[in-house]
C-alpha cells in the first residue's frame, strides 16, 4: 500500500512538470498526465455588433388623437331629387274667416281696457250688457259727449228698462239730474240718439217732453228713472257707458 502511494505522487510530480514545459514549449499533453484548469486569462477586446433581430410583433393601440383642424369646404353636390307635392293651402274662406276671428280678438281686447279704465271710477254700475261709470265729472251735454267719447265710451242711453234701472240716483252725486245720449236738434219732437238713430226705448216722466221752452232739445234722467227734456247748456253731472 504504501508502494502504491509513493507511485501515485512520482506520477503528480512527472505530470506536473511535464504541463509546464507542455505550456512553454506548446507540447501536446499526455493521456497519462490528467490537466487542471489554468489561471483565467484577460479579458478579449468587445466583439463586433450583432446582425439585426427580426422585426417584433404589432404593440398595443395608442390614445385616440385631438380632433383636426376643420378642412376647407368639398364642392357643391349634384342637385337632390324632387320633393314630393305639398298639401293644398288655405281656401279663401279659411282666410276670411281667419280675419274675422282676429278682428273678434282685437275687438275683445279693446273692449277688456276699457272695461278696465272704467272700473277704476268712483261710481261703476253693470246694467244689461252695459257699464255705466262717472266720478261725478259736471259739464253740458256737448263737453258730456266729448268726454266720454275721449274715454273710448259713450255718454250714457240706455235702451232697456234693466238699464234705465242700473242708472240709478247715486250717480246723481251734487245733481238732481243726469245727461243721456239723446237730442230732438235735427226734427224738432223727433229724439234720436248720439248717431241720429230713432230711439227704441222711451220713458218720459209724465207730461214729458214738454218743449218749455222751446230750447230743450235735450235729455235727461232722474233719480227716479223719469226722463225730461232741458235746455244742453245747463251744467249737469255726466254718466259715460262702455
Amino acid at each position: 500500500m504504501a508502494l502504491s502511494r509513493y507511485l501515485n505522487i512520482l506520477l503528480t510530480s512527472q505530470c506536473t512538470l511535464y504541463l509546464i514545459a507542455g505550456a512553454q514549449n506548446q507540447l501536446e499533453p499526455s493521456p497519462l498526465c490528467q490537466a487542471y484548469p489554468g489561471i483565467p486569462g484577460p479579458n478579449g477586446a468587445p466583439g463586433g455588433d450583432g446582425r439585426d433581430g427580426r422585426d417584433g410583433g404589432p404593440g398595443p393601440k395608442g390614445e385616440k388623437g385631438e380632433v383636426g383642424a376643420l378642412g376647407p369646404p368639398g364642392p357643391v353636390g349634384p342637385q337632390g331629387p324632387k320633393g314630393e307635392r305639398g298639401e293644398p293651402g288655405s281656401s279663401v274662406s279659411d282666410a276670411s274667416d281667419n280675419a274675422h276671428l282676429l278682428s273678434e280678438i282685437q275687438l275683445l281686447k279693446s273692449r277688456m281696457t276699457r272695461l278696465e279704465m272704467a272700473s277704476s271710477f268712483r261710481l261703476f254700475q253693470k246694467g244689461g250688457n252695459k257699464y255705466f261709470f262717472s266720478n261725478g265729472f259736471l259739464a253740458n251735454y256737448d263737453e258730456g259727449a266729448k268726454y266720454c267719447s275721449d274715454l273710448g265710451a259713450a255718454i250714457a242711453m240706455p235702451r232697456d228698462k234693466e238699464e234705465n234701472q242700473a242708472l240709478d240716483a247715486k250717480f246723481m252725486v251734487g245733481s238732481e239730474y243726469a245727461f243721456i245720449g239723446a237730442n230732438d236738434r235735427q226734427v224738432d219732437g223727433v229724439f234720436v240718439d248720439v248717431g241720429g238713430q230713432p230711439l227704441t226705448y222711451l220713458n218720459w216722466a209724465p207730461t214729458q217732453p214738454n218743449r218749455l221752452p222751446n230750447n230743450e232739445d235735450c235729455v235727461v234722467t232722474t233719480k227716479s228713472g223719469d226722463w225730461h227734456d232741458i235746455t244742453c247748456d245747463v251744467i249737469l253731472v255726466i254718466v259715460c257707458e262702455i
